[in-house]
Order: C-alpha cells, then sequence, then structure tokens
C-alpha cells in the first residue's frame, strides 16, 4: 500500500494575515520555516513506506529533508491540492499541516493506520475546527473545505453524503498556530518547544 505525505507550504506574504499582525514579516516567515522544518522531520520518521510531497509556490526551498517539490498552481488551497492530486501516484493521500509544532511522528502514523484498516477518511481536528491532518484513499472522491471551520464542514458534508470517517479527538499534538496569541498559550501551558521559544 503506497503512501504519501503532502504538506501545503503556501509561502505567501498573504498567509498567516492573522500572525502578522502581531509579529513582522521577517519573524513570521522564520517562524513558519521553523515549523514547516519540523513536520517534515517528523513525518520523515515515520516507519511505513512513504513519499513526501511539499506543495508550495516558494521558489527557493532551503529545507533539509527527502521530499518532492509540488508547485502550487492553485488560486486557493483547495484548489492547489486538487491540482497536487495529478501529480501524486500513491494509493493513499495524507495531508498534513505545515503549522503543527507539537505534532509527532506517531500522530501521523495513527492517521495512516485508520485510512488503512478501515478505509474510511480520518480528519484530525484542531481547537478552532479547523483541520490540521486528512488521510484517504486517492480514490475517494469528495469536496475539499479547507478554511475557517473546516472540520466542521467537512462532518457536515460527510453526514449529508453519507461518507465513511472517523473524527479523531482533538490532541494539543494538533494545534496550529493562527495568531501570536497562539504561541503564547504553547508557553503559559507550558508545551512551547524549546526551538520555537528561542525565536519569540
Amino acid at each position: 500500500m503506497s503512501i504519501s505525505i503532502l504538506i501545503p507550504f503556501r509561502g505567501t506574504k498573504s498567509d498567516k494575515s492573522r500572525l502578522r499582525k502581531d509579529k513582522d514579516d521577517v519573524l513570521v516567515e522564520k517562524l513558519l520555516q521553523k515549523m514547516l522544518q519540523y513536520v517534515i522531520s517528523e513525518v520523515s520518521q515515520l516507519k511505513q513506506e512513504k513519499k513526501i510531497y511539499l506543495l508550495t509556490k516558494t521558489e527557493s526551498i532551503e529545507f533539509q529533508g527527502n521530499f518532492e517539490i509540488i508547485e502550487d498552481r492553485g488560486e486557493n488551497l483547495n484548489d492547489s491540492l486538487v491540482k497536487a492530486f495529478k501529480s501524486i501516484q500513491e494509493e493513499i493521500i495524507i495531508i498534513v499541516m505545515a503549522d503543527l509544532p507539537l505534532l509527532k511522528t506517531e500522530d501521523v502514523e495513527r492517521v495512516i493506520i485508520e485510512v488503512k484498516q478501515n478505509h474510511k477518511i480520518v480528519l484530525a481536528p484542531t481547537f478552532d475546527n479547523g483541520t490540521s491532518i486528512l488521510g484517504f484513499y486517492k480514490d475517494m472522491l469528495f469536496p475539499l473545505l479547507f478554511g475557517d471551520n473546516s472540520a466542521k464542514k467537512f462532518q457536515k458534508m460527510f453526514l449529508e453524503k453519507d461518507i465513511e470517517n472517523k473524527l479523531l479527538t482533538y490532541s494539543d499534538r494538533y494545534k496550529d498556530i493562527d495568531t501570536f496569541k497562539d504561541l503564547i498559550e504553547l508557553k503559559r501551558n507550558n508545551i512551547l518547544p524549546d526551538w520555537l521559544a528561542e525565536i519569540i
């Protein structure tokens, strides 16, 4: 069973607009790059045979790891992902967001196991009803709904269309970083990684 890990990294100045309100572009870019490098490192440790893809508009990529770049040709994330799927040959696609500083290899492993064993779409939600990880067989056709409250939108659609799925229970490891307040919260809860604390 072939597995692909697809990490979207749009890398544009318009991304993370809420984070940019509190911090300058240089710091935000550094944060985004550090978080993406962390995610790449974690998924690289998966025991299963896999192929890692980085979906990006950014021309100069200086990340460490064994991955392939897919050029981001979309107008928005959903459009970009649909176009990217055409470049992926693997049977299973696991979309992992690039801003998950608490993610662990076993979290992605769990999603892969759930998809393989139960042949279901598996969704890991963020605290604010976004989507951190989405796993599925490539031949499962359904609309992508990434954006505000995407986890809720996915669940509603799956219910209406009677699509087999599994919503994982929220975990801190699925927390994404949209605002500077998110980072402060991690620090307050004593779960801010050292490599991230150094930047802020």
